[in-house]
């Protein structure tokens, strides 16, 4: 049973610091949370949306968009309403991203974040795989829930893939994803009616 994994959660401390990189350049770490309104009509669904740098050394204090940050290495967004990551492309130094449970269609915005070690995005609307070929570092993928109609093709060429997560997203095979590195592999609640 995969019922106690930690792949699904997937949680990051975007204040832990940066990672054996944060020793030669500024590290820039954000979090953003979905904050409810402090409004005294009490409406629900109401909310305000807090951005905040980390703590560390060099950290941006988020006080406005994250387009300007471009030495961004990790977000954790998880929990939020977003529905694009347009805010993130070019965002070249990226490794750590965690929009967990958003409305997020595309993955276009990150074909240039070929750093990216670790991307925590289950619950979205996600299809297409294909801005991930590129991620040649890439070794933590937590893609639960998303609808990925056209399949697991586009990960074939990440060949340091460590853990691999997509339960209940409808794949009907795990061909293309078994690259030396893989340890740890979660499918279930899916169409799947062959392992060879």
């Amino acid at each position: 049973s995969d019922s106690g994994s930690g792949a699904s959660s997937g949680t990051r401390d975007s204040a832990s610091g940066c990672g054996p990189r944060s020793s030669t350049r500024i590290c820039v770490v954000y979090t953003i949370a979905w904050a409810p309104s402090a409004s005294s009509s009490g409406a629900a669904g109401s909310g305000t949306k807090a951005t905040r740098g980390s703590p560390g050394t060099g950290a941006a204090r988020g006080s406005g968009s994250l387009t300007a940050a471009a030495g961004l290495e990790r977000l954790s967004a998880r929990n939020n309403l977003l529905t694009d990551l347009d805010a993130l492309a070019g965002k070249s130094m990226l490794e750590d991203l965690d929009i967990t449970a958003n409305a997020v269609v595309s993955l276009a915005p990150l074909v240039d974040a070929t750093p990216l070690r670790s991307l925590l995005a289950a619950g979205n609307q996600i299809a297409d795989l294909a801005p991930l070929a590129g991620a040649a570092e890439l070794r933590e993928l937590v893609l639960d829930g998303n609808p990925l109609a056209q399949g697991l093709g586009p990960l074939a060429p990440l060949t340091e893939l460590h853990t691999l997560s997509v339960r209940a997203t409808g794949i009907t095979e795990l061909t293309t994803v078994a690259p030396a590195a893989l340890a740890f592999l979660y499918a279930s609640d899916n169409p799947i009616a062959d392992l060879t």
